[in-house]
């Protein structure tokens, strides 16, 4: 269960309380069972859904959206997924926040532990703004972003200074599985990276840009202009297993790839086997990206 569906949950229980949660359409636990906030109730036959944002009294018949339902029972409706995490509230598998919270130490696996690790430096962390170094270097907004507040030294890990920039890293069921570190003069991942994204989500039907990292994303954006949908893929490695996920879940996807320049021609050749792939003008360096690009020769050469 995601962070948000955790909270909607919480927020559900304190708003109506004396309920209990039921299995509905299927899905586990998403109802919560209570007696009518609107009529005499005796026996409970009201039902707030966390799936959908919805009500239904099985007394009358009738549905309510939650924006009804809260204007009507006076209270306060939950705040929407993208301003829950606009907030800098992780997309946390919540097993894995028990893990940090109870101080258990164990894990079932050594990913588990990196991944508790990586939600760990999350966790602590602070929304990182526009005086951190790299976003100076870069002049990109870090809306998303996470600073570290202390210094980390997990076993088998480089050492993370404080004050280091956390680039989340998302599954398609928008729980946190790792985070990109960018330390001076490289990046080092804490948890899984396979299959899991910065950005925008990708939706059906629709057109996605893939990139490498997350300066690049952001550069991408400032080219395409409004209304285009970026993610990162972490790497060019990557990039192939995330698209590959991502058109399973969203039929039409059209992914167009803008990978930094490399010498690896047999990732670029199963890339145009998956979809447009757009590459930096010849004569660039290695590992020459779109960010790059961007700041060595403007907006509209860019383009």
């Amino acid at each position: 269960m995601t962070a948000y569906m955790e909270y909607l949950r919480r927020s559900v229980e304190a708003d109506f309380p004396g309920g209990k949660w039921v299995d509905w359409d299927g899905k586990k636990g998403i109802g919560w069972l209570i007696s009518s906030p609107l009529r005499e109730d005796r026996n409970p036959s009201f039902i707030v859904l966390i799936d959908g944002r919805n009500a239904y009294d099985r007394g009358t018949g009738r549905n309510y959206l939650w924006s009804e339902l809260y204007r009507l029972t006076g209270k306060q409706e939950p705040m929407s997924e993208e301003a829950f995490y606009r907030q800098g509230n992780s997309r946390v598998n919540i097993d894995t926040k028990k893990i940090i919270e109870h101080g258990q130490g164990k894990t079932d696996s050594e990913d588990e532990r990196k991944r508790a690790e990586a939600f760990q430096m999350w966790r602590e962390g602070t929304p990182a703004t526009s005086e951190h170094w790299y976003i100076k270097k870069n002049g990109h907004d870090p809306e998303g972003l996470r600073i570290t507040t202390k210094a980390y030294a997990f076993k088998g890990d480089v050492e993370t200074p404080a004050g280091t920039l956390l680039v989340p890293a998302h599954d398609l069921d928008d729980t946190l599985q790792g985070v990109e570190r960018i330390l001076p003069g490289k990046k080092r991942h804490r948890g899984t990276k396979k299959g899991c994204y910065f950005g925008d989500k990708p939706m059906p039907y629709d057109t996605l840009y893939l990139v490498e990292g997350w300066a690049t994303g952001e550069a991408v954006r400032k080219i395409l202009g409004p209304g285009k949908r970026v993610a990162v893929a972490f790497s060019l490695a990557l990039m192939e297993t995330l698209n590959n996920e991502m058109k399973k879940r969203c039929p039409g996807l059209d992914v167009v790839f803008l990978p930094d320049t490399t010498e690896d021609g047999s990732s670029i050749e199963r890339l145009r086997n998956r979809g447009l792939v757009v590459e930096l003008p010849a004569g660039r360096g290695k590992n020459f990206d779109w960010d790059d690009e961007l700041r060595a020769n403007g907006l509209e050469a860019a383009r």
